[in-house]
């Protein structure tokens, strides 16, 4: 395929197809010089680029834009800037497959994707991804509509997604790769060996999804009916004879049963830290059950009692215990160990806890269960409450949990989505007229579990980018927003008792999820052109500032609210309490949180589109955009920041009951990992351009650029003791402490650098990270950070110095006392342990 350069008329002398590419230049190596590729870089698989002639042997052009030359069909390596003076229109590929012809050097919105060089597509399949159009299937792969530019912006709930979006962090994750082996064993390395090795690890675990699919590219799936699940979870082998099944199924299950005193105590747990945050469970059925299905014998040890009616109904009861108990018992375990101060109450409770463990093999009893159930042919509202505290516990065990069930984060929830709609929930209305013993639980607890998988998808769809799980039509289809606070009005008009109360309050918040769901739900189902899918894309983030602002009045920090509250929920160990104020400010803070992560997903997406769209325009508008989004990213991060510290370190870190921080580890770890991906980006561009001023003795530039860099450094250095304080760790910790080190010792690029230097031997040894991205990635688009101005570089800074969160925050230790002395007052966990002495 041929580009379309402008009319540049090379001299004579010195014409473009005389210059050697770049990857041989650099590497002192003779270059064949053959076009689109030369064949050195074509035998190592790496990037073969022609640079342009010097500034001084090239004519100024009125349109002031150079376009790229696009892959050619046979060849697949491009070359940037080639230029071909014989050609007078051009015909490229865009990335989702489709052919147009194009005679200007780049349409608005669309310059981008038409002439990016496949030869730094980075290993991705973004430059032969099919043309799919469309389906009304539940989308649970990266697969997208015809729009090239839903390619750029399209993340998925993997960090990797993020991360090949961003051409400095991804050439310092593969150069990690390629080099950190070589600088961990360098004596010279000044004691960051363990920091190089650790980041090998790390960065490699990132990459590996994408290079798994590079070796073996995943088939395009086939397009199934409406609402079919392209994977079906738990299809176990079918079993002749179910009783016997069930029978052999029930003992494994009795002889993993801790007693029935760990049990009760267990459930307290669960209801308290758990349900509080994920509220789907029917807590009076539930109880119901448990009352006739477990019973203790003459030892205290539990026993099962099955009958001879349907066993169906029992097992999925089973299934919630065994989930119930196992999260209880982590709930304890991780607040003995991180909280509790009283040493020999600890070493009594610790005691405790190994007599009766609950241990993560009964998710392979869950997992027999819901195969012997068989929940596609026999869904209920029961095995849906399964399947979301299900995908709850897998996200907080080990990685391998998901291995081990035998199913993916995507699938679990699908199959939730889908077996919702197959049983109309969302068109389920709520007769308030009629009377007689049912509670208000049994009323609304259909309509409950539809707003919980709403707001489950909210919070999974914030990240993203793509097709949602549930659809706009399910959402407008399931009710008018007034009238179901009208239904919520007249049912709280009667006397309802305390636990019926907080059923009301869940729903509420819930609805109010549900509502940001149908704002997400309706910009991403819509198919604009590219232009106006750029505006949509920057008003999409003005618009879900404003969504929250006036659907949470009560998040403001002036409004105060009485925490100390006790509501209780009723079961057999007697009346829970639980703060329904501090559940309320967690339902508000996670979906501030879900908000704003969207937020700057958008803009930091924004920001690399428009940095690479500058590489090719040259275009005012282009830099301008870069520039702007970069503040945008930066403003969203510090409001982040100033959320994790208070998470953390202040109002909310009170509010929230500090066993609870096991179960929002799932709000909290997905929101750490991106936000601390996007920070390490936008500081690896700012540590260049110190380097960059050092090495040109800018005196103008450096010392700016140094404080910003050393501000942007007290970010990360905070943002790290936040997340020390989390229960359960996000991986991003250690890939922060590791860069930090790094940033200290001034040798944050030298990875980099050691990558564009390698001979031909080690490049050839690092052919997987070469399939990720190439050395010189990001300095082929470092044209729009280095022309940020003295002007803007001063803004930036004064963004970070008006931030507090730069400011000293309290000392990490602080927290747990704040917490054990919150919780010394507070009906937590602690009471619980009491009785263990």
């Amino acid at each position: 395929m041929t580009s379309n350069p402008p009319a540049v008329k090379a001299p004579r002398e010195k014409p473009a197809a005389m210059f050697t590419c770049k990857s041989c230049r650099q590497r002192k190596r003779k270059c064949s010089r053959e076009k689109p590729a030369c064949q050195r870089c074509v035998r190592l698989a790496i990037p073969c680029v022609y640079e342009l002639p010097p500034k001084h042997l090239i004519r100024s052009v009125s349109t002031g834009t150079i376009e790229g030359v696009g892959a050619d069909s046979a060849g697949g390596a491009g070359s940037a800037g080639s230029a071909s003076a014989s050609a007078s229109t051009s015909v490229s590929v865009d990335v989702s497959g489709r052919s147009s012809a194009c005679s200007t050097a780049g349409a608005a919105g669309s310059g981008l994707l038409r002439d990016f060089p496949a030869g730094f597509m980075h290993g991705s399949a973004l430059a032969s991804l099919p043309t799919l159009e469309p389906t009304g299937s539940l989308d649970t792969d990266t697969r997208i509509s015809g729009q090239p530019l839903k390619v750029h912006f399209h993340t998925t709930l993997d960090l990797d997604s993020h991360l090949h979006k961003d051409p400095f962090l991804l050439e310092f994750a593969a150069s990690c790769v390629a080099c950190g082996p070589q600088l961990a064993r360098n004596p010279q390395s000044s004691g960051l060996g363990h920091a190089w090795f650790s980041l090998t690890v790390q960065c490699h675990d990132l990459l590996v999804p994408r290079l798994n699919s590079l070796k073996t590219p995943s088939p395009v799936p086939s397009l199934l009916a409406p609402g079919t699940p392209r994977t079906r979870a738990f299809q176990g082998p079918r079993s002749e004879d179910f009783q016997a099944s069930c029978a052999a199924l029930i003992a494994d299950i009795s002889s993993a049963l801790p007693s029935m005193q760990a049990i009760e105590t267990y459930k307290v747990q669960f209801y308290q830290n758990v349900y509080t945050a994920v509220p789907v469970l029917n807590i009076q059925t539930f109880e119901r059950s448990f009352q006739d299905l477990v019973v203790g014998d003459s030892c205290g040890a539990a026993r099962l009692k099955f009958g001879s009616a349907d066993h169906h109904p029992k097992i999925t009861h089973l299934v919630i215990l065994l989930m119930a108990i196992r999260m209880g018992y982590v709930c304890l375990c991780l607040y003995n160990d991180r909280v509790e101060r009283d040493a020999l109450l600890k070493k009594q409770t610790e005691l405790w806890l190994r007599q009766n463990a609950v241990p993560r093999d009964v998710l392979l009893l869950v997992k027999r269960c819901l195969e012997l159930l068989d929940v596609y042919e026999n869904p209920s509202e029961d095995i849906l409450c399964c399947l979301i505290y299900l995908r709850q516990i897998l996200l907080l065990e080990r990685s391998d949990g998901w291995s081990l069930i035998g199913v993916t984060n995507a699938e679990l929830l699908e199959a939730t989505v889908y077996l919702a709609s197959r049983m109309n929930l969302y068109s389920n209305a709520i007769d308030t007229m009629t009377e007689g013993a049912t509670t208000v639980q049994e009323k609304l607890y259909r309509r409950k579990l539809w707003l919980s998988i709403c707001s489950i998808s909210l919070h999974e769809h914030t990240l993203r980018g793509g097709e949602p799980f549930v659809k706009a039509r399910q959402l407008r289809q399931f009710s008018d927003h007034y009238q179901v606070f009208d239904d919520y009005r007249a049912i709280s008009l009667r006397e309802l008792p305390l636990d019926d109360q907080i059923e009301l309050d869940y729903h509420i918040m819930l609805l109010k999820n549900h509502q940001f769901m149908e704002v997400l739900c309706d910009i991403e189902e819509s198919h604009p052109s590219n232009v106006e899918f750029l505006d949509n894309k920057v008003h999409e983030n003005e618009r879900l500032a404003l969504f929250f602002k006036d659907g949470f009045p009560d998040a403001d920090p002036a409004y105060k609210i009485d925490v100390n509250l006790p509501l209780y929920l009723l079961c057999n160990s007697g009346h829970i309490p639980v703060r329904i104020g501090s559940v309320k400010q967690i339902a508000v803070f996670q979906t501030r949180f879900a908000l704003l992560i969207k937020q700057l997903s958008n803009s930091s997406l924004l920001m690399f589109y428009y940095e690479k769209e500058y590489k090719f325009s040259n275009a005012v508008d282009s830099l301008y955009n870069f520039e702007r989004h970069l503040f945008d990213s930066m403003k969203i991060l510090l409001q982040l920041f100033e959320y994790y510290r208070d998470y953390a370190f202040g109002r909310l870190a009170e509010v929230t009951p500090s066993a609870m921080r096991y179960i929002l580890a799932n709000t909290m770890s997905p929101i750490f990992n991106r936000t601390t991906l996007v920070i390490h980006g936008i500081i690896l561009r700012f540590v260049y351009l110190q380097e960059r001023a050092d090495f040109e003795r800018d005196l103008e530039k450096a010392p700016l650029l140094q404080k910003i860099v050393s501000q942007l450094r007290a970010l990360v250095v905070t943002s790290s003791d936040c997340m020390k304080m989390e229960f359960l760790p996000p991986k991003s910790l250690d890939l922060n402490r590791n860069f930090i080190r790094l940033l200290d010792a001034r040798v944050l690029l030298i990875s980099t650098k050691q990558y564009a230097v390698l001979d031909d031997i080690d490049l050839e040894k690092q052919h997987d990270a070469m399939q990720i991205c190439g050395p010189g990635y990001a300095d082929y688009y470092n044209n729009a950070v280095t022309q940020l101005s003295l002007n803007s570089l001063g803004k930036f800074l004064q963004l970070l110095e008006s931030t507090t969160f730069n400011k000293k925050s309290d000392s990490p230790m602080n927290i747990f006392s704040n917490i054990a002395s919150y919780s010394g007052a507070s009906l937590d966990a602690n009471e619980n342990t009491s009785s263990f002495s």
